[in-house]
This record gives structure tokens, C-alpha cells and sequence, in this order.
């Protein structure tokens, strides 16, 4: 009985007329979603590795993009208007509005990160994503100067060039915008890095198959010209920022060296007496060893990994000089709140312990540039400032009133310290303070200011 009901319902004309209406409505809908797949399969790029965000993000903004506008030219959605009777500067105007807000959506959008089970690089779909939103914005310009019949023509050359024009620019400035918002941890700056690199070379790619595509981008015309810079800027730009997201890499390694027990035993009593192995040295360069077997596997290149690994010897050499500096502060402190301590407590010790320590650095270090021979100019250039440490802190033991000697080690010192001459006074204080004589501490105030 109810489904008689049902169906007399149905075949009443009102509502007969209400199915009928949405049924045409949802065809309507379906049509247009087949056809923006289409449009999206027929990029170079596997849709695939997008994101669903991305993908309904960037489907849309392009949607409403080439949609209808106001009178200020400000795209908004509604009835979608054939590309190929739109006039110039309106397709232009939604053409940049859509090329814009489509790739800021794919930078926005949360990018997973895939590790090789293969290589074990680590990477994240902000390429794919960024990219197969440029081929669709290529496609669609494309399309227009068919559709319009302007394509190879003088008008057609510069409705290219602009639109290009538009779409590297956006690439760039978004970049520039998001790029330091991915290097929030160790595993997430190597992916950055190795994403930033892919995008160097899907960046080349996608100019190769442009000129391939049109004969025009091979003159030499300004026009071109203009838009080869740009192209080559862009690249730069991505190469340069997958350097500096794998050097930024090192600081979670210096950050956790500073959360551990290293910080506080290094030129400490103890480092001194009980650690007679030189263990905190130790300590440090089993914590490089660890994370350098994660940049190799992690980053996809040996650029990359050279670079990070550069950063890394730099920055190990800085924390062991900053530890000395900030031991001499520590104990200047206790002597401000009448707790009396000395520097060293033996000097002629703390030399010795830290000559093995810088043996067992550039160790090490030579080691590494085995596997990396280009890094051998930087184990010398770091070996060499620690040397000069050491041996302006064996100068301060034993000096017995030679000014020339204490001199020129200053001058040499002057040099590494960038010409400052009042950060190369308190760091030649604070050597003095930790190893030379109580009654002597003070003479190298005087000869620094003398000179």
C-alpha cells in the first residue's frame, strides 16, 4: 500500500516535475566534473600524488576563476562563460586571479611526507601539488588561444608572454611567501630541501616542453627575454632554497646537542679529571655520526648532503669555542656573587685534554672528506681556528712577560673575529681569564689596547 502511494505520488505533474529537475541537475553536475577530470589527467603530472585538498582546492579556484566577474574585474562565481569569446584583458584578469589563488592553495595545504623504501629519501607532495596546478593553468591558456584562433599569431605571442609572464611570477612570490614555513623540524627541512630541488628541475622541464610547444619563445626579442630572466631567476631561486633548507637541517642537531648533558661537561671540573678518554668530545661526534647517516639517507643528492654536512663541521667547531666562551662568563658570575673559582684548575691539564679533543675532531673530520673531498678547504680553514685557540690559551699558560709573542697571536685573532676589536678584547680576555696566572689576567686587556 505505501509503495502504491509512493508511486501515485511520483506521477503527480507537480512533483513529477521536481525529479525531473533534479535530475537534470545532477547530470548537469556530472558532466562538468568529467570534463574537469579530463582536463586534469591530460597534464604531465600524475594527479595521482595530489592531495584531495589540493585537488579540490586548486579545481575550484580555477572553476571560479574563469567564472563571471564584477564590474571591477574581481572574478566571482556563477554561469561559467566560453573561454573563446571572452575578450583579452577579461581572460587575462581571471587568468592571473586563478593562476594566484590556486597555487597559494596548493602552498597552504598540509603536504605528507614519503620516505623510499628504496633510497630512503624523504620527500612531501608540495611539487606535484605545486606543479600540476601550474600545467593546468598552462592548459587552460593554451585552450584560450585555440579556442580564439589567436594561436601563433602577433596577438597570440603576447597573450602567451603575459600569461607566462603572470604564472612564473606567482610562482616566485609565493614561494618567497611560504618557503620558511616547511622547516619546522629535522625530517620536514630534508624533505623541503629535496622538494625545493625537484621543483628546480620540473621548473627546467616545463620551460623545455614550452619551447618546444611554441616557436616564438625561441627569438630574442625583449618580450622572451624578459621571460627567460625570469625563468632562470626562478630556478636559481630553488636552487639556492633547497641549499639552505638542507643547511638548516644541522640546527635541530646543534639544538639537541644543547638540550643534553654536553653543554655542562664540556670545560667543566669534570672534563678536566674524569673524563680522561675525552668522552664529551666523543659524545658529540657520535651524535654527528648519527644524523649524518639520516642526511645521506634522507637527501637526494650528494649537493644537498655536502652542504648539510658543511654546515654541520662549521657549526660543531662554533658550539666548542661558544662552550669555552660561555665557561669564562659562568665563572666570572660566581666571582660577582662571592663564590671564588678559578678558570682551569690546572691549565697545563686542560691543554692537554684539549689537544686530544681537537685530534679526535679533525680525525673525524678527515674522515668525512674521504667521502667528500670538496670539503677538505673547510676542515682546514675550522681545524685551524681551533689550533689557534689552543694555542692562545698555551700562550696564556706560559708567557712570562713576552708582549711580541701575546701581540701577534692578537693580530691573528683580530683577523678571525671579522676586525672587531671589541669582540677580539673580551674573547682574548676570556682565554686569559680561564688559563693564564691570577696576576697576569689583566695584561691582556692592556696590550689589546695599546695596539
Amino acid at each position: 500500500s505505501h509503495a502504491r502511494d509512493l508511486t501515485r505520488c511520483r506521477q503527480h505533474p507537480t512533483v513529477k516535475k521536481c525529479f525531473d529537475l533534479v535530475h537534470t541537475i545532477r547530470n548537469k553536475q556530472r558532466n562538468l566534473l568529467s570534463k574537469l577530470i579530463v582536463k586534469m589527467k591530460s597534464i604531465n603530472i600524475s594527479l595521482g600524488k595530489m592531495t584531495e585538498k589540493t585537488k579540490m582546492a586548486g579545481v575550484m579556484s580555477w572553476t571560479e576563476g574563469m567564472s563571471t566577474e564584477t564590474d571591477d574585474g574581481v572574478p566571482v562565481a556563477g554561469e561559467r562563460a566560453t573561454m573563446s569569446t571572452l575578450p583579452r584583458e577579461q581572460f587575462m584578469t581571471r587568468f592571473r586571479y586563478a593562476s594566484s589563488e590556486s597555487l597559494r592553495n596548493a602552498y597552504v595545504t598540509n603536504h605528507p611526507l614519503h620516505v623510499s623504501h628504496l633510497s630512503g629519501v624523504i620527500t612531501s607532495t608540495l611539487c606535484e601539488d605545486v606543479f600540476t596546478l601550474v600545467n593546468t593553468q598552462w592548459n587552460v591558456l593554451h585552450e584560450y588561444l585555440e579556442a580564439s584562433k589567436m594561436l601563433g599569431t602577433d596577438l597570440g605571442n603576447s597573450v602567451l608572454f603575459d600569461g607566462l609572464l603572470s604564472l612564473f611570477w606567482n610562482l616566485r612570490e609565493l614561494h618567497v611567501e611560504y618557503r620558511d614555513t616547511f622547516l619546522i623540524d629535522l625530517e620536514r627541512s630534508c624533505a623541503t630541501a629535496n622538494d625545493f630541488y625537484r621543483m628546480m628541475e620540473t621548473t627546467e622541464e616545463f620551460w623545455a616542453t614550452l619551447e618546444q610547444t611554441y616557436a616564438s619563445l625561441g627569438g630574442s626579442g625583449a618580450s622572451v627575454i624578459h621571460l627567460k630572466d625570469q625563468v632562470n631567476d626562478l630556478v636559481a631561486l630553488y636552487t639556492s632554497d633547497a641549499v639552505y633548507a638542507a643547511q638548516r637541517a644541522h640546527t635541530f642537531v646543534v639544538r639537541e646537542i644543547n638540550q643534553s648533558s654536553i653543554p655542562s661537561q664540556l670545560f667543566s671540573r669534570d672534563w678536566e679529571d674524569v673524563f680522561t678518554s675525552n668522552e664529551v668530545v666523543l659524545s658529540i661526534i657520535k651524535t654527528m655520526e648519527d644524523y649524518l647517516y639520516d642526511f645521506h639517507n634522507f637527501l637526494c643528492n650528494d649537493l644537498l648532503y655536502r652542504k648539510v654536512v658543511d654546515s654541520l663541521i662549521r657549526a660543531m667547531v662554533c658550539f666548542y669555542i661558544t662552550s669555552l666562551v660561555r665557561t669564562a662568563d659562568q665563572v666570572r658570575r660566581r666571582n660577582q656573587l662571592k663564590k671564588k673559582q678559578t678558570g682551569f684548575a690546572n691549565p697545563f691539564r686542560s691543554l692537554t685534554r684539549m689537544m686530544y679533543d681537537l685530534e679526535l675532531f679533525r680525525s673525524y673530520f678527515e674522515n668525512l672528506t674521504k667521502e667528500l673531498p670538496s670539503l677538505k678547504p673547510v676542515v682546514e680553514e675550522e681545524m685551524s681556528v681551533l689550533v689557534l685557540v689552543h694555542e692562545c690559551l698555551g700562550v696564556a699558560v706560559t708567557n712570562t712577560g713576552d708582549e711580541t709573542s701575546v701581540e701577534e697571536f692578537v693580530i691573528v685573532m683580530h683577523k678571525h673575529t671579522g676586525g672587531n676589536m671589541e669582540v677580539t678584547r673580551h674573547f682574548m680576555g676570556d682565554l686569559w681569564f680561564l688559563a693564564a696566572p691570577p696576576t697576569e689576567r689583566n695584561e691582556i686587556f692592556e696590550i689589546v689596547a695599546l695596539m
